[in-house]
Parts: structure tokens; sequence; C-alpha cells
């Protein structure tokens, strides 16, 4: 495996982590190629690309190669560990956001 993606979760630059709910709707669309997590995200190409195979190398994804694409499914379990963790953010979000350390005005945000 390729290691030279770096794999951070919470890059707050990151378009994927400041639109709300195209993660969502993609993990329920089964298997899926890059263009069609793109179709239904509108996300960048190359960011869809460089998050599935983060994804994969973190084996919270499976791939297959069939042709010239890449066809790629969450690992078993994934899917409701995610909305497990959507039920957690539901209930404690806004405390997320605020804390100090990891929130939207955290102090490593500042201090970068």
């Amino acid at each position: 495996m390729d290691r030279d993606i770096d794999c951070r979760p919470y890059e707050s630059a990151d378009p994927i982590r400041s639109t709300p709910g195209p993660v969502p709707r993609v993990r329920t669309l089964g298997e899926q190629r890059v263009a069609d997590v793109v179709g239904a995200t509108g996300l960048a190409q190359p960011n869809v690309s460089a998050h599935l195979s983060c994804l994969w190398e973190c084996g919270l994804a499976q791939r297959e190669r069939r042709g010239r694409e890449v066809h790629y499914r969450l690992a078993d379990g994934v899917a409701d560990l995610l909305v497990a963790a959507d039920l957690i953010l539901d209930r404690t979000g806004e405390q997320v956001d605020a804390c100090e350390n990891y929130g939207s005005t955290s102090s490593r945000e500042s201090a970068a």
C-alpha cells in the first residue's frame, strides 16, 4: 500500500469537511466509482480520489479494479459506525465545535 497520502481526518480547509450533506448521501450509494461520488457530491475529482484512497489505505473502504475503473465500497461495518457517529454529533456537535482544543475556534488553528 502507498502510504504517501496524509489521512488526517480533520483539516479545516478541506471542502469535504465544510460541505454538509454529501458524505451521508455517499455512504448510502453502495459501490461507486470516483466519478459517481463526484456526481453525487459536487466535490472536485482530485479531492474525492484522495479521500477514497485514504479510506482504502486506512481499511475503511474496499476497492476493486474493473478494466480502467476502480469501484469503491465501504468496508463491512463502516456505514453503521458512521450512523453512530452522526447520532453522537447530532447530540454533541455544538459542544464539539465550541471545544477550545478541537472545535472550529481551537487554539491549534489560531497558532497555525
